[in-house]
């Protein structure tokens, strides 16, 4: 059986990539502390791209000091805006299914998902998932929370966002107004 390894470490970069992605918008949002940031992801250069510390620093999103080389990472450099999609905004209401959150509401315009808000459910944990998805893609928020469970379920509220923010917006694309 013959293994590229080419292949291999692409998928690692790539998971690279997505994962500080998310460290960034973390960071951006005040949902980790800047040693949180350099430590996660200094683990990450260290679990993925086997890189260690080595003492070198290079600047993070916000401008200020981290650990490490992301410069000399291959496709490090920031992924270009999603295609937005130029639409009226619609606010949708998605009733969950198996999770403690009943209902969830949000605003679409196109593709773009924003004002997102979960009734009942882990409140604090739901509000910091709504202000670090806010004015992302159906797809980003698919591809970061499409599948997470909850406990012993199969489900959880993220992912119950992710359903119902595509289920909301294939009725727009297909004209109808309520999710």
């Amino acid at each position: 059986m013959d293994i590229d390894l080419g292949t291999d470490e692409k998928k690692r970069v790539d998971l690279f990539n997505r994962q500080k992605e998310l460290l960034d918008t973390f960071l951006a949002h005040g949902a980790i502390s800047r040693e949180q940031y350099d430590k996660s992801l200094n683990g990450l250069k260290t679990k993925l791209l086997g890189e260690s510390d080595g003492g070198q620093t290079s600047e993070s999103p916000d401008g200020g000091q981290t650990s490490g080389a992301t410069a000399d990472i291959p496709d490090a450099a920031e992924p270009p805006a999603p295609e937005r999609e130029e639409r009226k905004i619609m606010r949708y209401e998605y009733r969950t299914r198996g999770v403690c959150s009943q209902l969830i509401s949000f605003d679409l315009d196109g593709n773009v998902v924003s004002n997102i808000s979960f009734l009942g459910g882990c409140n604090g944990n739901l509000k910091a998932i709504s202000k670090l998805v806010d004015g992302w893609t159906v797809e980003k928020i698919e591809s970061f929370l499409k599948g997470n469970t909850c406990g012993y379920k199969n489900t959880s509220c993220a992912d119950q966002l992710a359903i119902g923010v595509r289920e909301a917006y294939e009725k727009s694309k297909a004209g109808g107004e309520k999710a």
